[in-house]
C-alpha cells in the first residue's frame, strides 16, 4: 500500500461500518486503554528495576567491602597469634641485666626509657652502653637479647675497642595496643 491508494480509501464507508459495529469501538478503545496502562506499567517497572540494579550494586560493593575487612581481621588476628610476647620495662630491664651477667658484660650506662606509639603499637626505646673482656662476650650477649622469645628489636649496634671492648646498643620493645 502506498499513499496514492490512501486517497482512494472511502472515510465515509470506514465511518459507518465503525457506527454500525458499536462493540468494535468498545473493542478499540479497550485496546487503546490496555496499550496507555501497558506502556505505563512498564515505564514504572523499568524505573523499579533500574533502582532495584542500583541498589543490588550497592550492595555487593559493600559486601566486597565486608569481605575484605574480615580477611584484614582474620589476618590481623593471625599476626596477633604470632606476634611476640610482649615484655614489660622493668621485665626488660631485669632480662639484660641477667644477660650481661651471664655472658661477662658490664652495662655502663642506661638511659632512661622512652615511649611512643602509634594506631597499633607501643614502643620502648631503651639506649645502653656496655663493656666485655673480649669481644665474643659482646657478640653472645646480643646474640642472647636476639633470641628472647619477647618482642624486642636492636635498633642499632655500635662498638669501639679500647682497653675493652665498649658498644653503644639501640633497642625497642614492642606491644600491641591491645594487650
Amino acid at each position: 500500500m502506498n499513499i496514492r491508494d490512501l486517497r482512494n480509501l472511502d472515510f465515509e464507508d470506514i465511518k459507518s461500518r465503525l457506527e454500525s459495529h458499536r462493540d468494535l469501538w468498545v473493542n478499540v478503545v479497550l485496546i487503546a486503554l490496555t496499550l496507555v496502562a501497558s506502556i505505563y506499567l512498564w515505564h514504572a517497572y523499568r524505573q523499579d528495576s533500574l533502582e532495584l540494579e542500583r541498589q543490588i550494586k550497592d550492595l555487593t560493593e559493600k559486601a566486597g567491602v565486608v569481605q575484605k575487612q574480615a580477611s584484614a581481621w582474620k589476618i590481623y588476628h593471625v599476626l596477633e597469634k604470632k606476634f611476640p610476647q610482649s615484655i614489660s620495662n622493668d621485665q626488660m630491664i631485669s632480662q639484660l641485666s641477667e644477660l650481661a651477667v651471664k655472658h661477662n658484660v658490664q652495662m655502663t650506662s642506661l638511659s632512661p626509657i622512652q615511649e611512643s606509639s602509634d594506631d597499633y603499637l607501643e614502643f620502648s626505646h631503651l639506649e645502653m652502653s656496655v663493656a666485655a673482656s673480649n669481644y665474643q662476650n659482646l657478640v653472645d650477649f646480643t646474640q642472647s637479647i636476639e633470641e628472647l622469645p619477647y618482642a624486642i628489636r636492636l635498633k642499632e649496634w655500635s662498638g669501639q675497642m679500647q682497653q675493652s671492648v665498649e658498644a653503644k646498643i639501640v633497642m625497642e620493645s614492642l606491644r600491641l595496643k591491645n594487650e
